[in-house]
């Protein structure tokens, strides 16, 4: 059975898997699998641990297996079986995101970008509704902050969830230790929000007028509640950000672009595949043809040995075989 670990990118899966691993000796798989930040000592804390072949052969293995198999995803649900679902502050995943996309991307995507969703996850609110954990069956909804204030508490609560008594041992968080193997993954890890330079206030005032709703739903608050979001309108935002809206469309374009070449590459691999495949066959029939004609031509060999070997053993042959030997006796054959 597998126990999806899903969140939306760095809302604290990793923090989750490693208090998995750490209190309940479970080591975790990722969907993902050959994460680099997961590598050596950082892997030995957080409990990550690869899975051989394929996805497609691991997700049988596990999906019918009586034993857990603990999966980190950032996906959207792929199936019915239990998931620990863990959410973080919109706010401080997105920003967290932002910088992940950065330093181990090396992609230019914008907070603007990441906040209406124009990335391979979509944005936090729609991620969070396409698992929608609090409706779900077999499904445990744990807030991140929770896991930092309080996590005995909240280590009890995924004890009880996998039917998995927790051992007796006092957790320890391990972030310090990982924060010093890999600053720029482990990077704060705070639990109250503070934006930064990057964070301005139009830039907050566009993420609570998307994300209010369930903000408020989990218990998030505005630092200022007096700010009123429901003002900004389509051309609003138009005008605020036209340059980085432009720089979306001009993405979008080559995306396009390249999608359509590689469409176009595509067909033509797919004609020469075929032209090969037809090859491949009228070789593979020549093949057939020659070989009946060998095997053809070899019993025909087998019937003229017989025949001479049954002729060699008649009296006719061994008579005619006594008679030269009988005319190389008397001389009457010559050199």
């Amino acid at each position: 059975m597998i126990v999806w670990l899903a969140s939306y990118p760095r809302s604290g899966n990793t923090f989750l898997r490693t208090i998995i691993y750490q209190n309940f000796g479970f080591k975790t798989y990722s969907i993902f699998n050959h994460e680099k930040e997961h590598s050596g000592q950082v892997g030995e804390i957080t409990g990550h641990v690869e899975y051989e072949n394929s996805w497609e052969e691991f997700y049988e293995k596990a999906s019918s297996s009586n034993k857990i198999f603990f999966v980190k995803t950032h996906l959207a649900p792929s199936d019915n079986q239990p998931c620990i679902y863990v959410v973080r502050d919109g706010r401080m995943a997105t920003l967290s995101y932002f910088y992940y996309v950065k330093n181990f991307r090396q992609s230019d995507s914008s907070l603007l970008e990441l906040i209406l969703g124009d990335d391979i996850f979509g944005d936090w609110s729609s991620h969070f509704f396409k698992w929608n954990p609090f409706h779900r069956n077999s499904t445990l909804v744990i807030r991140y902050e929770d896991l930092l204030n309080n996590s005995e508490l909240e280590i009890k609560k995924i004890s009880n969830f996998i039917s998995i008594e927790n051992p007796t041992k006092q957790w320890e968080n391990p972030f310090d230790k990982l924060n010093e193997l890999e600053p720029s993954f482990f990077r704060r890890g705070n639990k109250d929000w503070n934006p930064d330079i990057h964070w301005t206030q139009l830039i907050e005032q566009l993420f609570w007028n998307k994300h209010s709703h369930l903000m408020e739903n989990l218990g998030y608050k505005p630092l200022n509640s007096q700010t009123d979001f429901s003002d900004i309108s389509e051309s609003f935002v138009m005008n605020l950000f036209s340059e980085q809206i432009l720089k979306l469309i001009d993405k979008k374009k080559a995306v396009l672009a390249d999608l359509q070449q590689y469409q176009l590459l595509l067909q033509q691999n797919q004609a020469a595949l075929e032209k090969s495949q037809a090859a491949l066959e009228k070789s593979k029939t020549q093949m057939q043809q020659t070989q009946v004609e060998l095997n053809g031509t070899k019993w025909q060999v087998q019937q003229l040995q017989a025949e001479l070997e049954g002729v060699k053993s008649s009296k006719f042959w061994k008579l005619r075989t006594q008679w030269f030997k009988l005319k190389e006796t008397i001389g009457w054959i010559s050199n």
